[in-house]
């Protein structure tokens, strides 16, 4: 195989994994309002990491994910004690919490001149050399060492979402059921905070621990706009992770912006969301637009109905109507004209009418609203 072409596809394989790895766990995350949790985790895992190097002096992957995992728990323990203190809100708790140790991490890394850690790697990761560093057992190169982690993580949550998927749904949407059917939301908890905290340092060397937010919140938050079932939900969470990985690869090749491809990997991810949010057929922008657009009109012409029913019949009927509203002559010449076409008005000049279809519909307006 051409060594390029090699590069590539370990390059967008290794996209792949840590994509469809963060949504699995990722979507809990948003469903369950903890997106910040996320974030909070891929950060506070870095002095987890110095110290597992620390106590043994290697940086092989088990270590780093065992110093990783247990930081997590930490994060997860601290930010739910100071919570539940009633002094600090959720949010404020991970604000103090995460910044706290991922400067530890940081001081760590700086003060101590003999840790091997690369931080820019950590922070930002280098997707673009994973298929420099092989994975070597029992002396045969196996492949990208990058590419074998990430595919044991996502077998990995696979694993844990398919095994408690019905305690995970339960527990995401009615924790109270959950405790009475006796599924242990805390327990529950915690396990998919390890999940998250493993899959961040697995995802480490290719996309770094603040870009990993992105994969873990983003295509998960772009699903949610666009579907209200669940494994749908899952399924364009991985999907988009996906997509985005490969329209990050393109933009940040040599033809476009010749950039780090984590960077370009997440601003992909954010432009999908963006498209998502935009254009969602019923959570977008848009639609939520026409939709209060629509219920405007339906509201005006319920108005004209319900007032025409009331005034006394004149030449002035339209004025005063225009002039009850405080509308412009556009704006209720527009509601009169659809009022016409839809045979529940009768106009004759400036004399206004409702039919005997429009003075049923007035009626039926009237005891509607009474209700």
């Amino acid at each position: 195989m051409d060594p390029e072409l090699y590069r590539v596809i370990v390059i967008l394989l290794t996209g792949s994994l840590v994509a469809a790895s963060c949504a699995l766990v990722g979507t809990f995350l948003v469903l369950r309002r903890m997106a910040l949790i996320g974030d909070a985790i891929s950060h506070a895992v870095l002095p987890g990491i110095v110290l597992g190097f620390l106590a043994s002096q290697s940086r092989h992957p088990l270590v780093m994910l065992l110093g990783a995992a247990a930081a997590g728990l930490v994060t997860v323990w601290l930010v739910e004690l100071l919570h539940r203190s009633r002094r600090l809100s959720e949010d404020s708790s991970i604000a103090v919490v995460f910044p706290a140790l991922f400067a530890l991490g940081v001081l760590l890394i700086a003060r101590i001149r003999y840790v091997d850690l690369d931080l820019d790697c950590v922070i930002f990761g280098r997707i673009e050399d994973v298929d420099r560093k092989p994975l070597v057992l029992f002396g045969s190169d196996v492949g990208p060492r990058s590419l074998w982690l990430l595919g044991i993580m996502l077998a990995v949550n696979l694993g844990l979402v398919l095994a408690f998927w019905k305690e995970l749904k339960v527990s995401t949407f009615d924790p109270a059921l959950a405790e009475s059917l006796g599924f242990r939301p805390q327990r529950l908890h915690y396990l998919l905070m390890t999940a998250v905290s493993l899959t961040t340092v697995a995802a480490f060397e290719a996309v770094g621990a603040v870009l990993v937010v992105a994969f873990l919140v983003v295509p998960a938050a772009t699903a949610y706009l666009l579907t209200d079932r669940l494994w749908v939900l899952f399924a364009l969470a991985v999907g988009f992770g996906v997509l985005a990985v490969v329209g990050g690869y393109i933009l940040a090749s040599e033809a476009f912006l010749n950039s780090v491809g984590a960077g370009a990997m997440a601003t992909t991810a954010g432009m999908i969301f963006l498209l998502a949010w935009l254009a969602a057929p019923r959570h977008g922008l848009l639609a939520q637009f026409r939709r209060r657009r629509r219920l405007r009109r339906r509201f005006a012409r319920d108005l004209v109905l319900l007032h025409l029913r009331d005034l006394p019949k004149g030449s002035d009927v339209a004025q005063r109507v225009m002039a009850q509203f405080e509308w412009s002559g556009s704006v209720g010449r527009r509601v009169l004209d659809e009022l016409e076409a839809d045979g529940l008005v009768r106009r004759d000049r400036e004399h206004i009418e409702l039919t005997p279809a429009g003075e049923r519909t007035a009626g039926d307006l009237e005891r509607a609203y009474r209700k």
